[in-house]
């Protein structure tokens, strides 16, 4: 009908329709997701998806171009994933190399020659990483990039009260890695 008929209003005819036409779409995903109930807006962008998959195969041209809202396609990667426990982040938001030299080029390049008038410039950028382990091997490896002098202040290894020395010794305190403790300042 969107495709060979003018339709006046598609708008109003998906959402007087949306319901009818995603009911397979919401049993299948209750059925997958025993737990809990879908998501209306996540069933219904999967009812679009499938919609402009059809459209797109019968005219070349996508929903949008029939005045209907237009799916989010990363959305229905996380959902077919969901049941495995895993996520999978788009390409268009994430680069993914092999070692730390190529990530911290692509993610911070010339590092080296950043000030601090470069405030903005490093806001805009992000490392995501699994384990606060990996998050602190970039941390150090990204400051030893640096030129800039820098001091540091690690935290320190005792108790304030003599009588915490029995709950806490010194070398359970030096198998924390609290990087919150450890303040590096550039001058």
């Amino acid at each position: 009908m969107i495709v060979f008929c003018q339709v006046g209003d598609p708008l109003k005819l998906w959402g007087k329709y949306r319901e009818s036409l995603s009911e397979d779409i919401r049993r299948r995903m209750g059925r997958e997701n025993r737990n809990s109930e879908p998501v209306v807006d996540i069933v219904y962008n999967q009812c679009l998806i499938l919609l402009e998959d059809i459209v797109t195969s019968m005219s070349g041209k996508s929903l949008l171009h029939f005045g209907l809202p237009e799916p989010i396609r990363e959305q229905s990667i996380i959902i077919n994933n969901q049941q495995e426990g895993k996520i999978i982040i788009p390409n268009n938001l994430c680069d993914t190399v092999g070692d730390l030299i190529t990530l911290t080029d692509r993610i911070y390049p010339n590092i080296e020659y950043a000030t601090f008038n470069s405030l903005s410039w490093l806001k805009e950028r992000a490392i995501l990483t699994p384990t606060n382990e990996s998050a602190d091997k970039i941390n150090d490896f990204m400051l030893e990039k640096l030129t800039t002098e820098q001091i540091k202040y690690e935290s320190i290894d005792t108790v304030t009260d003599i009588e915490d020395t029995v709950h806490y010794p010194v070398e359970f305190l030096h198998t924390l890695n609290p990087q919150a403790y450890r303040l590096i300042f550039f001058i």
